[in-house]
C-alpha cells in the first residue's frame, strides 16, 4: 500500500505545474526521499543518434561527497550508457546491492563500475524507460539502504510506467511544434 500510495503521489505531482521539467524535478526529489537514497536522476537517451542528456536529478545537499551529474557527463559517458542495456539484459532492472552484485557489473561495465566505486556508490537499481518498445531513458537511485532495494524496485518499477509516458508525450509535443513551424525540407520558419 506504500507502494501504491507513493505512485499515486507521483502521478499528482506530474499535474502540479505545466512545466515539464519543474514537475519532473519535483517527482525525481519525491523519489529521492521515499528511496532513502542518497541519488535519483533521470537520463534520456537517443540511441538513433548515440546522444544522451539529463532530464533531472536529485541527491542528498548535505553530503559533501556529491556533485552535480552533469560533471560526468562527458562525450565518453556514452560508452558507459551502451553497456547499460548488457547489464541490464532480460530482466526490467538491474541491481546492485552488494559487492559480488558489483564484481558481476565490473566484468560487463568496467569504466562504470570503476567511476561509480571512485564516488562511493554501493547499492544500485537502474530502469529503463521505453516506449514504443525504444529505450528512451534511464531512472536510477543509488546509495540506498540494502533493507529498502525491494520497496525500491516495486517504486521505481511502476513508475517508469507512468514517466516512460510522460517522457515520451513532452518528446512528441516538442517535435509535433517543431514540425507546425518549420519547413521541413528548408529548415525556415513557415507561415503557420
Amino acid at each position: 500500500s506504500e507502494t501504491a500510495t507513493n505512485v499515486l503521489k507521483t502521478c499528482l505531482k506530474l499535474r502540479e505545474t505545466v512545466d515539464f521539467r519543474e514537475s519532473m524535478q519535483s517527482v525525481i526529489k519525491d523519489i529521492r526521499r521515499q528511496c532513502g537514497s542518497e541519488r535519483c536522476s533521470i537520463l534520456l537517451t537517443d540511441y538513433e543518434n548515440r546522444e544522451y542528456s539529463l532530464l533531472c536529478e536529485d541527491y542528498n545537499p548535505d553530503d559533501p561527497n556529491q556533485r552535480p551529474l552533469d560533471s560526468f557527463l562527458t562525450e565518453e559517458f556514452y560508452a558507459v550508457i551502451d553497456t547499460w542495456p548488457r547489464l541490464i539484459n532480460k530482466s526490467n532492472c538491474f541491481t546492485i546491492t552488494n559487492a559480488k552484485d558489483m564484481e558481476e557489473a565490473h566484468k560487463i561495465a568496467p569504466e562504470w563500475i570503476d567511476s561509480l566505486r571512485d564516488v562511493g556508490v554501493k547499492t544500485l537499481v537502474i530502469y529503463p524507460l521505453r516506449s514504443d518498445n525504444k529505450t528512451i531513458g534511464y531512472i536510477w537511485a543509488g546509495n540506498f539502504p540494502v533493507e529498502k532495494t525491494l520497496m525500491i524496485k516495486e517504486t521505481l518499477g511502476l513508475t517508469t510506467f507512468i514517466l516512460s509516458a510522460e517522457i515520451a508525450n513532452e518528446q512528441n509535443v516538442r517535435k509535433m511544434k517543431i514540425m507546425s513551424s518549420t519547413d521541413l525540407l528548408t529548415g525556415v520558419y513557415n507561415r503557420n
